[in-house]
């Protein structure tokens, strides 16, 4: 999965921020990243690589806000065009986007008769030319992100940052997106492990939301209406989400199962029972997992068997119908 990171407040190392948010995301995996920051000349910096995120990557350059990418390619080949961000011609606005867009091939044959010309193999670009097209007659931004999420089928997360007016508006569905403050500005990510180094105050979307927020206030719409976030404080330190001295995050996260499932059977007790209850009354029980949750599903089908005397199943994610 694709991993993000976004920033806008008062500091401006914008730049450093956003690698350090997508370094601590590298554990999802990636092929290519970049980032776009709006620079206090008003001029959008972009910055786009194949392979891994370098120590000279660092782009220093004065700025309040900006976003950032690692891309897993699904759509077109790796290459530096195809990463994200994606921008708009005329540099007003740069989206980068977690997920597939279902339906892109048909959106994009449509702007190609209005004359769009696509310079990538992305269905992510479809959302760039999509969102100028509908911004031409809808002058709300908000309705006009809102018309092109509407527009688009899949499950998805799509964040647009308007680089002139210094605004960010995010939607999803299904992939997960969450949002932190502090008291120098906001924060949005694929994972809360990339906020935990600037803020436990966060909040988790979700699917059918809007958010908007510029570097003064934010604003969450649910169904049409305006809603009160609902702020959680992490429960873990910017220690726990880094990798210490073990070689990689794998071996880190074998180590540290027998204090997790500690942690889950003291502060998770009603949710265990219900899915005790759930399992106990099914007529059957299937696992689901990829990577290495997937080898998770198949340790527990063998201690459901051993200890419950019941049969479950594992599959892995991509492959249950």
């Amino acid at each position: 999965m694709c991993g993000i990171f976004a920033y806008i407040g008062k500091k401006d190392d914008t730049g450093r921020k956003i690698i350090n948010g997508l370094r601590s995301l590298e554990y999802r995996g990636y092929d290519s990243w970049g980032v776009a920051i709006k620079q206090n000349n008003e001029n959008l910096y972009v910055e786009k690589h194949v392979g891994k995120i370098g120590d000279n990557n660092v782009p220093e350059r004065e700025a309040l806000l900006g976003i950032g990418h690692t891309r897993w390619a699904t759509h077109g080949r790796v290459t530096v065009k195809n990463a994200h961000p994606h921008v708009s011609k005329n540099d007003s606005l740069a989206i980068v986007h977690n997920g597939i867009i279902e339906n892109f091939q048909d959106i994009k044959r449509k702007l190609l008769k209005k004359g769009y010309k696509f310079t990538t193999e992305t269905d992510t670009e479809t959302l760039v030319h999509l969102l100028t097209e509908i911004l031409k007659k809808e002058k709300n931004k908000i309705k006009a992100v809102q018309k092109m999420f509407e527009a688009t089928s899949g499950l998805n997360a799509i964040i647009v940052m308007f680089a002139r007016s210094e605004e960010f508006i995010a939607v999803k569905n299904g992939s997960p997106l969450v949002f932190g403050k502090n008291e120098e500005g906001f924060f949005l990510a694929s994972d809360a492990v990339a906020l935990a180094p600037h803020t436990k105050n966060v909040f988790f979307l979700e699917d059918n939301s809007l958010l908007y927020f510029n570097k003064n206030d934010y604003r969450l719409i649910e169904k049409g209406k305006d809603k009160k976030a609902k702020f959680i404080t992490l429960p873990y330190s910017i220690e726990s989400t880094k990798k210490g001295k073990n070689p990689h995050f794998m071996i880190k996260e074998i180590k540290e199962q027998p204090s997790i499932l500690t942690q889950i059977t003291k502060t998770q007790k009603g949710n265990i029972q219900n899915a005790a209850d759930l399992v106990k009354n099914a007529y059957g029980t299937y696992l689901l997992g990829c990577g290495t949750a997937y080898y998770a599903t198949l340790a527990a089908t063998y201690l459901f068997s051993k200890i419950a005397k019941r049969h479950i199943n594992a599959q892995i994610g991509s492959e249950f119908t």
